[in-house]
């Protein structure tokens, strides 16, 4: 197959992906931001303590791409919270295998 066929796929759509997942013990519907690695490499270049809470804040939003947290929010989730939306939010990226 030719690379130019699959370069649409290669694309980042800055659109809110849908995800369906646990979330304390319920599944939930959330959204998360499609974002250009650029972007994703931009948010996770800040102090290492707050690249999740970053991409987090950036990524998490409702079904019209409109932000559900601010970063100072997100610095204030759990750590068992944190880590599954960070799962989801690293799984729309693309910076997580999923399986």
């Amino acid at each position: 197959m030719e690379l130019k066929a699959l370069l649409g796929e290669a694309l980042a759509t800055r659109k809110p992906i849908r995800r369906e997942f646990d979330f304390s013990g319920q599944t939930v519907v959330a959204h998360f931001l499609d974002l250009p690695a650029l972007e994703v490499r931009e948010i996770l270049r800040g102090p290492e303590a707050e690249r999740d809470a970053r991409l987090i804040a950036a990524t998490l939003c409702d079904e019209t791409g409109a932000a559900l947290l601010t970063f100072e929010q997100a610095q204030q989730l759990r750590l068992a919270y944190l880590q599954v939306l960070l799962e989801q939010a690293l799984s729309v990226i693309g910076a997580l295998q999923e399986g």
